[in-house]
């Protein structure tokens, strides 16, 4: 199976736990399996040029779910998902220092860090780092 073809599905948790990351935001209540969402988004770590940090993660899991879309952008999506996946660790650590934990973040996290590795094995093959069979 082609690493390619698995891009989508973390792309489609984060954008997916992006959008229930904005019900603090537009429904004023935060996701019933979480108990850090409100604290968080209302920290100031919450927002990014004023914008809620759940806007931004919408573009990018929007954004990053239409270049699994595109076979030969492999290096744009590596790209992406690296910044991606710096930015969760980064946001991560917000929520160690502010002691609250948003589970809905934590998916969107572990969604970027699993669209960086998919990338990383992407680009492994496509440079012929794939083992061949010796026979």
């Amino acid at each position: 199976m082609e690493v390619r073809k698995v891009f989508p599905i973390p792309c489609l948790a984060g954008l997916a736990a992006s959008l229930a990351a904005l019900s603090p935001w537009f429904l004023g209540e935060t996701v019933p399996v979480c108990g850090g969402c409100a604290a968080a988004a209302a920290s100031p770590l919450g927002r990014a040029a004023g914008v809620p940090l759940a806007v931004w993660g919408v573009a990018f899991w929007s954004a990053m779910w239409l270049l699994a879309l595109r076979p030969r952008m492999a290096g744009l999506r590596a790209l992406g998902a690296g910044v991606g996946a710096g930015i969760s660790l980064a946001l991560v650590w917000g929520m160690v220092v502010l002691g609250e934990w948003c589970v809905v973040c934590l998916v969107s996290a572990a969604a970027a860090a699993a669209a960086a590795g998919i990338s990383c094995l992407e680009e492994g093959r496509a440079r012929g780092g794939e083992k061949k069979d010796p026979a």
